[in-house]
């Protein structure tokens, strides 16, 4: 039998993403730069490989796929595999030290899988079995291929460029109703429109994931605002993305990118009192406990009833789907639950990463989530720490803020699309640099003098993202693109 489509079998079918799933969609435009993309993974060095990816990301509509034997191999999963496939050719998988936080994020990727067959979903287990694999996939695309600051360096230049001709996408979305990027299926040639505002989207499958993904990006382009303290070019070009960022935000209007934006901007306003952060947060978290106790409707009726962003958010549905989260807690405590249609009306829509969780995997499933959430969390700490007042700490204090964006997102929206790949990415990213940090401060260790013996002040040399020996920080601000 035949698995491998015709170029005459492609087809182009209506824009909503759910009309491409089991059906080979390629446009050409697309097809060419799948190609050029993958010949550039396996050409370029490793601290390229991401900015490679990023093209695929921010240009190409994950409705385009390919169906291989009844999977579908959309264009991140395509981009997972490629990355993983030069690893495991180049040795550049030797490089990573696996630790406890790999064990949970696979735990927490199998969960979903789990889940579906203690069900009794055997419907689902391919579904399933896929997003398994992006979760884990991406994850080790990010220990492997960002685990220094070299590559981030590169990284985040190429994403402030790449982010110019994305704004101004979407300046013309708003403009003129149409989207550019409909050729590739999955979004709609003519633009949504809530309560009299346009949502534009560009080649995303939502307009919220969107704002969500370049809400993700504005922190790490404000860390090289800032790192680069002689305002050179790199400097030009962090002010250039960074509004390119904010721009697609706008033009999203969505409440939840909204709530993330509002975080980046308090988060780096804290930057000075960095060090008070964890007991500030784990403060925060008990008094919101407290205000949920204390209050006739509870906590998630004060955050979504009451504050909202634009006209038409739909924040009265998100507090029903905490409510009826609270309430139906048996039901999904265990293994999770098939479905949250019965919880109320439209409540079938899980617009919520944390009630998503606990409806895949249960209580261990919400739970292994959140776990990850603290281990990036500290593992910037850390990083932070070791990096003293050198510039790289901007860029780890970025990082910090990025995962607090996406924690406040979480509670309005569930990932899926590209920004599932850019995500577990970034943790993967996190884990690698927390575990850097946390072996350079042993080496320190080992090597502090004797009292009284006066020894070199040269840094530690820790291996760069092309395998060089160098200083333990790298100064990313002085790398150029």
């Amino acid at each position: 039998m035949n698995f491998i489509p015709t170029f005459g079998q492609i087809a182009w079918k209506e824009w909503r993403l759910q009309n491409y799933y089991g059906s080979t969609t390629i446009h050409p435009l697309a097809g060419t730069v799948l190609a050029g993309v993958i010949v550039a993974i396996f050409a370029v060095p490793r601290r390229f490989v991401i900015p490679a990816a990023l093209v695929i990301l921010l240009y190409i509509s994950t409705a385009q796929r390919l169906v291989v034997g009844g999977v579908d191999f959309h264009f991140p999963r395509i981009l997972c595999l490629v990355c993983l496939l030069r690893a495991l050719t180049r040795g550049e998988l030797l490089g990573v030290r696996f630790a406890w936080p790999d064990f949970l994020v696979l735990f927490y990727s199998l969960m979903r899988l789990v889940g579906a067959f203690a069900r009794g979903q055997e419907h689902m287990l391919m579904a399933e079995a896929g997003w398994t694999f992006d979760q884990f996939a991406a994850y080790m695309v990010g220990r492997i291929y960002l685990r220094d600051m070299i590559a981030w360096g590169t990284t985040i230049r190429f994403a402030c460029l790449l982010s110019i001709p994305v704004a101004i996408s979407f300046l013309l979305e708003q403009m003129t109703g149409r989207n550019i990027f409909y050729i590739f299926g999955g979004v709609p040639e003519f633009t949504l429109v809530r309560a009299g505002k346009m949502r534009s989207q560009g080649a995303f499958a939502h307009a919220i994931i969107a704002g969500a993904f370049f809400v993700s990006l504005l922190p790490l382009m404000m860390a090289q605002w800032k790192s680069d303290l002689k305002k050179s070019r790199g400097h030009l070009v962090a002010i250039a993305g960074s509004a390119a960022c904010v721009v697609v935000v706008i033009c999203a209007n969505s409440s939840t990118p909204y709530g993330g934006l509002l975080i980046v901007g308090i988060g780096w306003a804290l930057f000075p009192v960095r060090q008070i952060l964890g007991i500030m947060g784990w403060s925060f978290l008990g008094l919101a406990i407290l205000a949920h106790l204390v209050t006739e409707n509870g906590v998630f009726h004060i955050l979504f009833t009451r504050f909202s962003f634009v006209a038409g958010s739909t924040g009265y549905h998100r507090y029903l789907l905490y409510d009826r989260w609270l309430d139906y807690f048996s039901e999904w405590f265990l293994i999770g639950t098939n479905s949250t249609a019965h919880w109320g009306r439209r409540l079938f829509d899980v617009t919520s990463e944390y009630v998503g969780a606990s409806v895949r995997g249960g209580i261990l499933g919400f739970t292994a989530l959140i776990t990850i959430i603290v281990i990036g969390f500290r593992s910037m700490s850390k990083a932070i720490a070791g990096a003293a007042n050198h510039p790289d700490r901007y860029f780890y204090y970025g990082l910090g803020v990025l995962l607090a964006a996406h924690c406040v997102m979480f509670l309005g929206a569930q990932y899926f699309g590209s920004v599932v790949f850019w995500f577990w990415a970034t943790i993967g990213s996190m884990v690698s640099l927390g575990l850097n940090a946390r072996q350079v401060t042993s080496q320190s260790a080992v090597r502090r003098p004797a009292p009284g013996r006066v020894v070199s002040s040269r840094r530690i040399p820790v291996a760069d993202s092309e395998g060089r020996r160098g200083s333990n920080r790298s100064g990313i601000a002085g790398e150029g693109i």
